[in-house]
């Protein structure tokens, strides 16, 4: 990784080596994957920014090596987990506590008597 450059170009905008120290914000699903022989760069991770401005970040593996080696050498901040809170299978009811909804039903689901 070092030996690349701050804002190398590569296909589609410009490469920045992302450095080991630093935390990740962005879960890793988010990241744009691809080979050492696709991108030409070694094995990393990179800050992307691509010609339409948009930022994304860059995992780059060798061709015969797995994402999870590669991103196991840096710091990711722990994910949300919304379902580790018990809400799993449980309805949510988002209506207010000052709103009344008035039920009603079309032909096809009227109450039979």
């Amino acid at each position: 990784m070092s030996t690349v450059k701050p804002h190398t170009q590569v296909m589609g905008g410009l490469v920045t080596p992302w450095p080991p120290h630093l935390l990740i914000k962005v879960h890793p699903s988010l990241f744009i994957r691809t080979t050492c022989s696709k991108i030409l760069l070694p094995p990393g991770l990179y800050n992307y920014q691509r010609n339409n401005g948009l930022k994304s970040i860059m995992a780059v593996k060798a061709d015969s090596g797995t994402f999870d080696a590669i991103e196991s050498h840096y710091q990711m901040c722990k994910p949300t987990n919304f379902e580790a809170e018990g809400t799993k299978g449980k309805k949510v009811d988002n209506m207010r506590w000052n709103t009344k909804v008035k039920k009603t039903y079309t032909s096809a689901h009227r109450k039979t008597p």
